[in-house]
């Protein structure tokens, strides 16, 4: 039985260094990992902070070109409307006009 015992830890003594390294290698990939893991959560955070960027300058620009249009159309709306008046005033000159010629002829 004692030979066995010398055996075994005879076995552990050699695999020990074999051992050791494995648990190295593990605590080094999970180093790496956990960096990763790291560099990950700041690309993401990163990328959002871009997108929400990318987003506000979209709506700045969308609300800008809106108000813009809005200016252009209330502007054209006023240059109609001034037209329209200026063709009501001709056309009610115009009948005026045809009004004193025609009464002035039947007169």
């Amino acid at each position: 039985k004692q030979g066995e015992m010398n055996d075994l830890y005879q076995m552990l003594i050699e695999k020990a260094p074999k051992l050791a390294s494995i648990i190295n290698k593990k605590a080094a990939l999970t180093e790496r990992m956990n960096e990763y893991a790291v560099k990950s959560v700041d690309l993401v955070t990163t990328h959002a902070r871009q997108v929400e960027d990318l987003n506000t300058a979209h709506v700045r620009r969308m609300v800008a070109m809106n108000v813009e249009h809005a200016r252009r159309v209330e502007a054209m709306s006023a240059k109609h409307a001034r037209e329209h008046e200026a063709l009501d005033a001709q056309r009610l000159k115009t009948e005026r006009e045809l009004k004193s010629i025609t009464s002035g002829e039947g007169g």
